[in-house]
């Protein structure tokens, strides 16, 4: 097993899916940040690195598209769900983009988002 299987085995272990919304929701350690909770899990992401905290939809995203996310990037929640790992509603964007589809899903409309994703409301 690879040092990055055992990373996407524990985001698979301490999730569940939520059929009828197609979110597969993190059910491990939790953080509260500006009033939103998110998922939260310490590790490295190489052998020999230093352990740091990430949240779980970022890892999810790194893992999945083989890729890491600049300090400019956020990975935003198409679906609107801060627990989702689902990486089909994960998109990566600028701050700018995700602040309005947090918009978007106050107030259950989203009119698109230029050269990105638009969100999906449930």
């Amino acid at each position: 097993m690879t040092y990055f299987s055992h990373i996407e085995r524990l985001l698979w272990l301490k999730s569940h899916t939520l059929v009828e919304k197609q979110c597969m929701l993190w059910v491990g350690t939790t953080i509260n940040y500006r009033g939103v909770t998110y998922g939260r899990v310490k590790t490295r992401l190489c052998k020999t690195g230093s352990c740091k905290n990430y949240y779980v939809h970022i890892l999810a995203f790194m893992m999945h598209n083989h890729t890491f996310i600049t300090p400019h990037e956020v990975i935003s929640h198409l679906c609107g769900n801060s627990l989702c790992l689902n990486v089909e509603l994960l998109s990566r964007e600028p701050h700018s983009v995700n602040c309005r589809g947090k918009f978007c899903h106050a107030h259950n409309s989203c009119n698109g988002h230029f050269d990105y994703l638009d969100c999906i409301l449930f």
